[in-house]
């Protein structure tokens, strides 16, 4: 594994859309002379687009998923994306400790978790078709510079496949366990799962990974523990902390 390969970052980009009662009039509506913002029941929009109430609705990722459907299936309304408006990612904590086995210390495991992630997966399931599964994220403000960074990561040829991840992660702990300074001796495989023995000790602990799963959205929520439920897979323990908006958030 190359250091080259280790600099690509893992994410999910996600265009947010807009629901939009303008897009299926606008050769016939004239152009608006002012701007009313107002703030309605996400459960309500149907009805406040069906009187007239409103013509645009900016954060449809808030509406119930029947209101959505509904909506949907009106060819009065129209879902328009005309960019990236939001952003899902995984962030990887890759502190190393000497007191607990950190797998996400190893820039070959964080490298291994762009193979574990089912973007395409989730954009269906979570999302409900409505975004892009991406490989990397440049920027709000320069998403066409992905673009110029495709034909590079397509070299890697970056795909979901949990088999190819347990092999390789197999590999990974082998060696670790071979060579590592703090760990050499100490990774084992056991009924199906990974554990680690704590330096001045001789009683194994399983790998525990940590996470912190926003709350506040189901999205989120949902992407995230799709992706503890995939690393569990791997044969290691997870511990979900749920948490809400982080400090600066916009996604």
């Amino acid at each position: 594994m190359t250091d080259k390969k280790l600099l690509i970052a893992l994410s999910l980009a996600v265009a947010a859309i807009i629901i939009s009662s303008y897009a299926a009039f606008a050769q016939t509506t004239p152009m608006p002379q002012t701007v009313t913002v107002t703030e309605i029941p996400p459960d309500q929009a149907y009805l406040y687009f069906s009187s007239g109430k409103i013509d645009l609705y900016l954060n449809p990722w808030k509406l119930p998923p029947d209101v959505l459907a509904r909506l949907q299936g009106n060819p009065n309304f129209t879902l328009v994306s005309p960019t990236m408006r939001a952003a899902y990612a995984l962030l990887f904590n890759p502190y190393p400790s000497n007191k607990t086995f950190n797998p996400f210390a190893y820039r070959q495991f964080r490298f291994l978790m762009n193979y574990l992630v089912d973007r395409s997966g989730y954009v269906a399931r979570i999302f409900k078709g409505l975004g892009t599964p991406m490989l990397a994220l440049p920027g709000h403000f320069v998403i066409n510079s992905y673009v110029l960074i495709v034909p590079y990561i397509s070299g890697f040829n970056i795909h979901y496949d949990p088999t190819y991840v347990k092999t390789a992660v197999t590999a990974l702990f082998s060696g670790i366990n071979k060579t590592d300074p703090v760990w050499r001796g100490r990774i084992l495989w056991m009924n199906g799962k990974w554990y680690y023995i704590p330096p001045n000790s001789t009683t194994p602990q399983p790998v525990t990974i940590i996470f912190f799963i926003r709350n506040d959205d189901p999205l989120h929520y949902q992407m995230g523990s799709a992706f503890a439920e995939a690393l569990g897979s791997q044969g290691m323990q997870g511990t979900s902390r749920r948490s809400g908006t982080p400090p600066g958030s916009t996604s």
